[in-house]
């Protein structure tokens, strides 16, 4: 479906969404360290953008020897 290039650059680009989603939501309303909640969205998506990324690298592993 895709190029192993643009499977690798679409993982990076969700992971990273997902980071930024989760500091822009962490951040929004900020009690203080003490009270620190992380949503959970933005996590699976970071790992679903890593999960992608990793797939990629590992199809260029496989098709290289």
């Amino acid at each position: 479906m895709f190029g192993t290039f643009w499977e690798s650059r679409i993982g990076c680009m969700v992971a990273g969404g997902g980071a930024v989603w989760g500091v822009h939501l962490v951040t929004k309303d900020f009690p203080g360290m003490a009270n620190l909640m992380i949503p959970s969205g933005p996590i699976e998506t970071c790992g679903l953008g890593i999960i992608i990324w990793l797939h990629a690298k590992w199809r260029v592993s496989i098709s290289n020897r």
